[in-house]
């Protein structure tokens, strides 16, 4: 399995959860009727542009809890799986907060971001993105993935790193019917679920490297194409 090495799997956080940095008593304290939260960042620090990861655990919700989740760089999500990339240096605390109709706990953990280390420019110039295409089933030949109806299936791009550290553009159209649904260089859009009715599509998902952060194209977008049968 290929991954950026700045990039560490999600399940395997979880037996080391509580020994990282952000996951002691102090940083994540438990609500005075028995909601407590538990986070950590992975790596928690390197040069920009960052891809992290984090790990995530929640004990004593009554009823359903609602999570929420503030980066520290301006940006907001609320699915605590979904990686995130930090573009800018700085030191910066991720706030994760979980919420149900009667408890309230939050969790934090620090990223700190530094400089990117100048590369060597290639004898070719600019240097295409390493693009990494995962699925959640995992796709079998010819990127088939099927199972019944409403079935959920989550593409995942994060693992994409670019030899010069240029920003990313990740797109991805989950039917196949060319109207782009996701699109964005956040790692909230290079990881993304769509359920699917019964039916067959053919979702197609992109990576390119960009000249600047909302900047063009500079190489022709790396995409995959899958069959996903529902039935």
């Amino acid at each position: 399995m290929r991954l950026d090495r700045r990039v560490w799997a999600f399940s395997a956080l979880f037996p080391l959860l509580f020994a990282f940095p952000g996951c002691n008593d102090d940083n994540n304290p438990a609500s005075p009727n028995g909601l407590t939260v538990a986070c950590a960042a992975a790596p928690t620090g390197g040069s920009a542009p960052l891809s992290v990861v984090f790990a995530f655990k929640t004990e004593g919700a009554q009823g359903t809890s609602q999570v929420s989740i503030d980066y520290g760089d301006g940006t907001q999500g609320n699915d605590p799986n979904a990686g995130h990339v930090y573009r800018n240096t700085g030191s910066f605390t991720a706030t994760f907060t979980v919420k149900t109709s009667s408890q309230t706990a939050t969790c934090t953990t620090g990223v700190t971001v530094t400089s990117a280390t100048p590369s060597t420019p290639a004898a070719g110039g600019n240097q295409p993105p390493n693009a990494v295409f995962k699925t959640n089933p995992e796709a079998g030949g010819g990127g088939r993935i099927s199972g019944a109806a409403p079935f959920e299936v989550r593409f995942n791009m994060c693992p994409t790193v670019d030899p010069d550290h240029d920003p990313l553009l990740f797109t991805m159209d989950f039917q196949g019917n060319g109207s782009i649904d996701v699109a964005g260089s956040t790692g909230a859009q290079c990881r993304h679920s769509f359920v699917y009715g019964p039916g067959a599509y053919r979702p197609r998902v992109c990576v390119t490297d960009l000249s600047g952060v909302g900047g063009q194209p500079l190489h022709s977008p790396q995409c995959q194409v899958y069959d996903v049968r529902a039935n």
